[in-house]
């Protein structure tokens, strides 16, 4: 069950970084002509500094909240 939940946490936090990375694209890009947007250099930056960073404490938060849950239903 344990390592269920860490290969289930593995995808989960990805995916949750992806959209998060994603929607603070929203912030730095550019508006032109006829309701479209350019990416501009802040775009880039902010998407790899903002999925590795929220990818990493999404799984270190999960591990931590898991090995915590076993050990805890262990001392039962």
């Amino acid at each position: 069950m344990k390592l269920t939940l860490r290969l289930v946490l593995v995808p989960v936090s990805l995916a949750i970084a992806f959209l998060l990375a994603i929607w603070g694209e929203r912030f730095t890009v550019a508006p032109l002509g006829n309701g479209r947007y350019e990416g501009t250099p802040a775009t880039v930056l902010e998407f790899f500094t903002v999925f590795p960073l929220v990818s990493i404490i999404l799984l270190i938060a999960g591990n931590r909240a898991i090995s915590r849950y076993f050990s805890s239903t262990k001392s039962r």
